[in-house]
């Protein structure tokens, strides 16, 4: 539902160097603007085209988000969540706090350019000569008005753009996020390495039945990746279905601007839940123990002692 809400566009025309650290006062600026509207996120899939709706609004750093599979909040605090059937949930957003981007990517400006009809300001975020994202900030209000991220073939992953912009929202309430707080791991787990395809695990945290969970980000596109000791069963993922990857069998699906991977190693079960490219998507799993079924000694000791 997050990546839902976020927002990039279409480029050209000459551009100039920028630093990293000015990304980052352009993404401040469009965290704390205020405006509503209808957005849509489209993205291309090998398992077809993926749309979704949504009504946003944001208000002093606070951003709403309601769609039909629910509503969520997303301020400097977490993320609250709210399902379809009412079922609430809150997520920290501590490991979102530490935000740095790679040094495989370079931003750059480009010209100023139009969309809706509004002025805005164009950003490319480059690695080496393929553009990876582009944005629209829009110039009145600093919001991202549109966004745009690229495979490593140049083809387009999902675009997210508003259908209708309003730079006002009337004010929105702050839920109350009362959670119980999970320290992270500080020591690290052979079922998540530091690094994966150039992304960083950010934080781990240790989970049911011996699991582990890792957050993994590189400062533009960011998966979360769970392991455990046996097949993992992951509710409301009943539609994946299996894919083959670089030569092995996954079950995968996507959702517009997130993408889904479980499989079964002879050591444990994996799950990767994401918004990175197709190719991003790929590179990962390609560093992660391949799928493959546990021996009958391993499948014994498991039935029969947990």
């Amino acid at each position: 539902m997050v990546a839902a809400a976020l927002v990039v566009a279409l480029i050209g025309g000459s551009a100039l160097p920028a630093l990293a650290q000015d990304l980052e006062e352009w993404l401040e600026r469009a965290a704390q603007a205020e405006y509503s509207g209808r957005q849509f996120t489209l993205c291309d899939t090998p398992d077809g085209r993926m749309v979704e709706i949504v009504e946003v609004a944001q208000r002093d750093g606070v951003l709403e988000v309601r769609a039909s599979f629910g509503s969520a909040v997303v301020s400097s605090a977490g993320v609250y969540q709210r399902d379809s059937e009412g079922t609430m949930s809150v997520t920290s957003a501590e490991a979102l706090s530490k935000w740095s981007l790679s040094d495989r990517y370079e931003v750059v400006f480009g010209e100023p350019d139009r969309v809706l009809n509004r002025s805005v300001d164009i950003l490319r975020i480059m690695q080496g000569d393929l553009v990876r994202m582009r944005l629209a900030f829009d110039r009145e209000s600093g919001a991202v008005i549109q966004a745009e991220v690229l495979n490593a073939d140049e083809t387009r992953y999902c675009i997210s753009s508003f259908l209708l912009f309003e730079p006002s929202s009337e004010e929105i309430t702050h839920p109350a996020m009362v959670a119980e707080v999970i320290e992270p791991i500080v020591n690290s787990d052979r079922r998540l390495p530091d690094n994966l395809a150039g992304f960083i695990r950010k934080d781990a945290y240790e989970g049911p039945s011996g699991s582990i969970t890792g957050f993994y980000s590189d400062g533009l596109f960011s998966f979360t990746l769970v392991a455990a000791d046996r097949r993992i069963a992951v509710h409301g993922m009943d539609d994946a279905v299996p894919a083959t990857i670089n030569g092995a069998l996954y079950h995968r699906t996507f959702s517009p601007g997130q993408s889904f991977h479980s499989w079964e190693t002879p050591s444990g079960g994996y799950v990767m839940l994401g918004d990175l490219p197709l190719d991003l998507q790929d590179a990962v799993l390609s560093e992660l123990p391949k799928p493959g079924k546990p021996g009958i000694l391993t499948r014994f000791w498991r039935k029969f002692f947990g």
